[in-house]
């Protein structure tokens, strides 16, 4: 009996020392180590450029596997460590290391370039044979944005620019002189017969955007077109002139002509003249005739010809003295 009180007793011994050396002893592995850290607080918003500060506290403990219990550890040195940091960023510790007891002061820099958006970084308190149990910190990047003095200074330059443009431009303009833009149309006379050989000298210039005159510096070729009649074309306004005259003779047709006048460089001019229907009378019988017709369709005679004229009482036109009826407005002569 007291054989087996001794063997218990140095079995107890045997056991109390092993949970002893497990606290003593850290090769033993019945014991682990751990540091970990506190972040205050543990979101932070900074604006692109700028930088901010957050508290970072870091503890330790111990755990014993085989009593299943926890122990504080107060009296070792660590260093902090940042991780994950998005690039732009820099994390600076201060003191880089020191006791446990120690409050750190976490610097954040975000850069001007770095991306807006939410970012994860990993704080860790670093201690050898100590196993670390990270930290997170939220860092929000927001964008930048430039207040009313900041847009001035942006925009200063901007307008000094547009405004030193438009004077360069100004001075230019003014030592060139005014110049022309468009053309434009005259007609003499603006209305005549569509008879096939009435004609109207239409004149061409070249005006500023007031319609003043501006003679050309070089010779200045300008292409006419007509609807109905037949228009002289192209014609040149000579350098140093204004203007140039085409001849346009008129159709065996009437109604409103539009003739139009183009050249390079310069808007287009317009005008319309006003074609007038030319009545033709048979001077025997009186019946009206074709403009082009050689002889009445009515009484067969040819036009009276001959160098004895007179003139009509109704119409003034000159007709020959044989004439019973008036050929340009078909009254009857006395």
């Amino acid at each position: 009996m007291k054989k087996n009180r001794v063997i218990l007793g140095l079995f107890s011994l045997i056991i109390f020392s092993l949970f002893y050396m497990a606290h003593a002893i850290p090769i033993i592995k019945f014991v682990y180590y751990y540091t970990g850290v506190s972040i205050s607080p543990n979101s932070i918003t900074i604006v692109q450029g700028g930088s901010g500060t957050v508290d970072v506290e870091a503890y330790a403990w111990g755990y014993n596997a085989l009593l299943k219990t926890t122990f504080s550890i107060t009296n070792i040195s660590v260093s902090l460590q940042a991780s994950n940091v998005p690039s732009g960023v820099t994390c600076t510790f201060s003191p880089s290391s020191g006791p446990i007891s120690t409050k750190f002061k976490l610097t954040i820099n975000v850069g001007d370039n770095v991306a807006p958006g939410t970012y994860n970084i990993t704080i860790k308190a670093i201690k050898s044979k100590y196993t670390s149990k990270p930290g997170y910190l939220i860092l929000i990047v927001e964008e930048k944005k430039m207040d009313i003095m900041q847009y001035l200074i942006y925009l200063i330059p901007v307008v000094i620019g547009v405004v030193g443009a438009i004077l360069f431009f100004l001075i230019k303009k003014s030592k060139k002189g005014p110049r022309p833009v468009k053309l434009v149309l005259s007609a003499n006379p603006s209305t005549i017969y569509g008879d096939g050989r009435s004609v109207s000298q239409i004149t061409v210039m070249t005006v500023d955007s007031k319609n003043n005159p501006i003679p050309v510096k070089a010779d200045l070729t300008i292409n006419l077109t007509s609807e109905m009649g037949t228009i002289q074309s192209p014609i040149i306004i000579p350098a140093g002139s204004y203007y140039a005259v085409s001849t346009y003779i008129a159709p065996i047709k009437f109604g409103s002509e539009k003739i139009t006048a183009s050249a390079p460089g310069l808007s287009r001019g317009e005008i319309i003249l006003n074609i007038k229907e030319k009545r033709r009378y048979c001077m025997w019988c009186g019946a009206p005739m074709a403009l082009d017709a050689k002889v009445c369709s009515v009484c067969g005679r040819e036009p009276p010809s001959g160098v004895d004229v007179k003139v009509c009482p109704n119409c003034g036109a000159v007709i020959p003295t044989v004439a019973k009826f008036c050929g340009e407005c078909g009254a009857r002569q006395p």
